[in-house]
């Protein structure tokens, strides 16, 4: 975790997530995360990428109302979802209050269980139009393989590092 801390461009909160601390929300602990920030644009990342300040910049240089932005992690596995989806690994800004609807809005609809706990980022991104921007970032492999995996789910709000309105 310091070495994405270190990384950080200067936002105005770091919110990190714990599942190992806290309630084990899995990949939904990023949203967690996004409900205790005082800024509403928040950018995250997975626990075991290593995401640049320039990637992070160009994500905000890229920022639209109304929309997810996410550095285009699928490559060449890209598991059949091709730009149907905007997976986040690799960096994402999201609106925290469309999150958060999209997340409602999905309960309301089938319920809220474990598996929606660790698929949230797919329900969140079908529902919010995005952005894909290709920028680098680099996965950290021996983070990234179990036991090594923490549960970590980095959430930062923007503020200070947030770019103008469009």
């Amino acid at each position: 975790m310091e070495r994405i801390l270190e990384s950080l461009l200067p936002y105005d909160e770091v919110i990190v997530w714990d599942n190992s601390q806290r309630e084990d929300r899995m990949v939904a602990g990023r949203f967690a995360a996004m409900a205790e920030a005082r800024n509403r644009i928040c950018y995250t990342q997975d626990d075991d990428t290593l995401v640049p300040p320039a990637t992070q910049r160009a994500l905000l240089d890229a920022w639209q109302e109304g929309h997810t932005v996410a550095v285009y992690g699928h490559h060449e596995s890209d598991g059949g979802y091709g730009t149907l989806l905007p997976l986040v690994c690799g960096g994402g800004l999201f609106d925290r209050d469309l999150a958060r609807e999209a997340m409602e809005n999905y309960d309301a609809e089938y319920g809220w269980g474990r598996d929606e706990e660790a698929y949230v980022d797919f329900l969140v991104g079908v529902q919010i139009p995005f952005i894909h921007i290709h920028e680098p970032f680099q996965i950290n492999m021996p983070v990234a393989q179990p036991p090594a995996r923490t549960g970590l789910s980095p959430c930062v709000t923007c503020g200070r590092a947030t770019p103008a309105p469009r």
